[in-house]
């Protein structure tokens, strides 16, 4: 995601599964349009960021491991891929996407 700080923009990768959290990776935004890519395989995603197709660099690669749960209780099996916006506070910040595959 694309995280804005009072320190400026960062590009960050954070991993969550019930009560556990991680940063997985925290570099600063490259000013100007921003390409995200998600590369999935059967163990590891692959997390990528550039401001177009040839600048894309890997951020970082998580296990998908935890991605589905076999605890009594705990039905979900699957990932959900999707695209939002939030914020803490009104802004007048606005996302625009050009651009949303999947593959």
């Amino acid at each position: 995601m694309k995280k804005r700080t009072k320190q400026g923009d960062f590009l960050v990768v954070e991993k969550r599964a019930e009560d556990f959290f991680q940063t997985a990776c925290r570099i600063p935004a490259p000013e100007g349009p921003l390409c995200l890519q998600i590369c999935a395989e059967k163990e590891f995603y692959t997390f990528l960021a550039g401001s177009g197709p040839d600048t894309m660099r890997e951020l970082c690669r998580a296990s998908t491991r935890f991605l589905s749960c076999e605890i009594a209780g705990k039905c979900f099996t699957g990932t959900v891929v999707g695209l939002y916006t939030a914020c803490a506070e009104k802004t007048g910040a606005v996302m625009e996407v050009r651009r949303f595959e999947v593959w």
